[in-house]
């Protein structure tokens, strides 16, 4: 699913299965006050840039095992 941020001026792009079946979902963009990191969402794990590079370097290391 592709969303898009006015307020930061962001793309992001976040696999259909982690929204499927969910109302809603959260990209934190700043620490846990309690510093709690488990099951947290950030938001720049899903900048659409990152997704691109993290994709292209699965796609790198497929084809280097292959060939």
């Amino acid at each position: 699913m592709g969303a898009y941020s006015p307020d930061l001026r962001s793309c992001f792009l976040i696999p259909i299965a982690e929204v499927s079946g969910r109302r809603a979902i959260h990209l934190r963009l700043d620490p846990t006050r309690n510093h709690q990191s488990q099951g947290i969402k950030w938001a720049r794990d899903y900048e659409l840039a990152a997704v691109i590079r993290r994709l292209r370097l699965r796609s790198g290391e497929a084809g280097a095992v292959k060939g």
